[in-house]
């Protein structure tokens, strides 16, 4: 094999290897999410283990992400079709939105016009680095977890229909 062909099978093996590590969750199914804090629209501190009994979404998106509002619709009808329904072993599901924002404020009007109504939303500014999304390893957007009433994380990155369907197996009949 030549000097080239091998340096070129380095740089592509090292190219792959960076873009699994980027992708790789911090947390795997089965792993308890760890507990954060966060300030909800009207400025109420919450934290993840107060959803401790209902099934969470945890959504890692920027209003400036292509592929974060693309995603938006099918969210809103996630949470609009679950949210106010029982479930076998939870109490209800909720949402809880992360926006990683390079300016204050820019996601709340894009959160309004794509129907997020769900409460529980809040921002970090990129520059000032994002302890949430760093708690979670999160590395590129979108990004989420979806949380069991336990706490402990029953996906990572899921698709939409994924977690419907998920969430339709488990209706209370």
């Amino acid at each position: 094999m030549s000097t080239k062909a091998i340096i070129f099978l380095v740089v592509i093996a090292f190219i792959l290897g960076y873009f699994y590590l980027m992708k790789k969750p911090k947390y795997n199914k089965g792993i308890a999410a760890p507990n954060f804090r966060g300030k909800d629209l009207d400025g109420n501190t919450f934290q993840l283990s107060d959803f401790r009994g209902k099934y969470v979404y945890l959504d890692f998106w920027g209003s400036w992400c292509g592929p974060c509002r693309a995603i938006r619709p099918h969210l809103v009808k996630v949470y609009r079709q679950f949210h106010t329904s029982k479930f076998k072993d939870a109490s209800g599901f909720d949402i809880i939105s992360v926006a990683m924002e390079r300016r204050p404020g820019q996601w709340k009007s894009v959160a309004e016009s794509e129907g997020m109504t769900w409460g529980h939303q809040c921002s970090t500014l990129i520059k000032e680095g994002q302890q949430i999304a760093g708690l979670f390893g999160v590395k590129s957007i979108p990004s989420g977890y979806f949380i069991g009433p336990d706490g402990l994380i029953l996906l990572n990155r899921p698709q939409m229909s994924e977690m419907a369907d998920f969430l339709a197996k488990k209706l209370s009949k």
